[in-house]
């Protein structure tokens, strides 16, 4: 099989072509390979930060319920109190507040 000159220029331009090609294609390919390490490492980044927010949400959520629970208590301890001194006799009540005044005197 011969071939011109014409032919051969040809043919050795499309190999310097496919060449330059390759090359180029090679650089796009460590650019996307340095990216998707890029995005995989911010991916772990996010997902560590994620389940440390989410725990913290938890432990948030916990020390809410014990207060709120705290909270109750406290409210039903003080109106137990005030329902036992509305229930208690005017008297009893100036009694103790005059016992109060002079033990506070002395």
């Amino acid at each position: 099989l011969a071939l011109s000159a014409a032919e051969k220029r040809a043919l050795e331009a499309e190999v310097s072509w496919l060449r330059e090609q390759k090359a180029e294609d090679g650089r796009a390919l460590e650019q996307t390979a340095a990216l998707l390490a890029m995005l995989q490492e911010s991916h772990r980044a996010l997902v560590a930060s994620n389940q440390r927010l989410l725990l913290q949400i938890a432990e948030d959520k916990a020390r809410h319920e014990e207060e709120l629970k705290m909270h109750a208590r406290n409210f039903a301890e003080l109106q137990e109190l005030t329902e036992s001194l509305a229930a208690r006799p005017a008297s009893t009540a100036k009694g103790r507040r005059r016992d109060q005044r002079m033990e506070s005197e002395q």
